[in-house]
């Protein structure tokens, strides 16, 4: 995935990140680690690609819809 411009405010700044993201889905946490993102500095846009939603995680149904 490139992401050259935030969506939420249009900067020019986007970082390319390597982490691990932690979700709560029906009342639980998860993680998964070892995610590449992109985060905008200016307004603190984070956005993810299919491959921070891997099969078998429990929201990924709803990730894809």
């Amino acid at each position: 995935m490139d992401v050259r411009t935030c969506p939420t405010c249009g900067s020019t700044k986007i970082k390319t990140i390597r982490g691990t993201i932690t979700r709560e889905y029906d009342g639980e946490k998860y993680s998964v680690s070892n995610v590449e993102y992109h985060e905008c500095p200016d307004c603190g846009e984070k956005i993810y690609g299919r491959e921070a939603v891997p099969e078998g995680c429990p929201w990924h149904l709803e990730a894809i819809s």
